[in-house]
């Protein structure tokens, strides 16, 4: 992925570019007085694309990120710098820093992936009837969320990040 960002980002004149792609696996499962209202899975691609150019910031964002819409994106970041730039009062300059290479995995004991749908129904579901059984809360809704969520950032002065992050959700309302 990297190698194709730079491609692009290599295509316009910029003093600084910054990419960020983020790929969240999510599953979501909501259950009001004992019965399932909700039960979804799904896979969602996000990016963003930041700029210098002229001393100025560019912004976009957007979903699914093939090579075309990157380009776009680039290109629509680099034309709101540059129209930003002729209002500045002073240009924008980035600290020295020290650029990094990591690919960072959290591994939780369990990965949230491997659970079945099925056994994270039955969670919900059983801690709705708990809740309900207590006796002090006449209507509730309990929900489970699980994600997981991967970042891969890339810049212009050499940074490439990947992290991997589980994230994992019991509530009750």
């Amino acid at each position: 992925m990297e190698d194709k960002l730079r491609r692009v980002a290599e295509k316009f004149d910029v003093e600084f570019w910054d990419f960020r792609i983020n790929r969240a696996e999510t599953t979501n499962v909501e259950v009001r007085m004992g019965e399932v209202k909700k039960v979804l899975s799904g896979v969602e691609e996000t990016f963003s694309v930041r700029v210098i150019s002229r001393g100025a910031w560019g912004f976009f964002a957007g979903a699914q990120p093939t090579k075309e819409v990157l380009k776009e994106a680039f290109r629509t970041a680099v034309r709101l710098a540059e129209s930003s730039s002729v209002h500045l009062k002073r240009r924008v300059n980035l600290a020295e820093v020290r650029w990094e290479r990591a690919y960072i995995v959290y591994r939780p004991k369990v990965d949230p992936r491997d659970v079945d749908i099925e056994e994270k129904i039955d969670i919900v579901k059983r801690m709705n009837t708990a809740i309900i059984e207590g006796g002090l809360i006449r209507n509730v809704s309990t929900s489970y969320s699980d994600g997981w969520m991967r970042t891969e950032i890339v810049n212009s002065e050499g940074t490439e990040v990947v992290q991997e992050i589980p994230r994992v959700l019991l509530q009750a309302n």
